[in-house]
């Protein structure tokens, strides 16, 4: 997720980090939620779906350690198109939007490296 990012930019997003606890069917955000923040999963395994009404959800991706969810939230103040739900007792790094916003307008090899990031986890290589 971070491959590429400079030094102290990733200094600053480890100090921005919380660590978070997502019970097993519990949603660390639901479509319809402000952005607030990026999640790097650390353990557990999360459900990207986004609802298709009627109580019903189109599975976009399972994802395992390692990876990245709830991007969007650097796009701006939109309300979140998905959900990320826990299908087992997951442990997370949670980053506030606004400091990886701030890394990337601070640094130019930082913010492309991120844009790097971004564009193979939502489009692909």
């Amino acid at each position: 997720m971070f491959a590429g990012l400079p030094r102290p930019g990733l200094e600053r997003l480890s100090m921005a980090a919380v660590e978070v606890m997502i019970p097993r069917h519990e949603y660390s955000f639901r479509a319809g939620d402000a952005p607030g923040a990026i999640y790097v999963l650390r353990r557990g395994l999360i459900c990207i779906s986004v609802p298709m009404g009627h109580a019903r959800n189109v599975i976009l991706a399972l994802l395992g350690p390692g990876r990245a969810f709830g991007w969007g939230s650097l796009l701006g103040d939109s309300i979140r198109p998905i959900s990320a739900m826990a299908l087992a007792d997951s442990l997370a790094w949670m980053i506030p939007a606004d400091a990886v916003r701030e890394v990337a307008d601070s640094d130019v090899e930082a913010g492309a490296a991120l844009y790097r990031n971004f564009r193979r986890c939502c489009i692909g290589p």
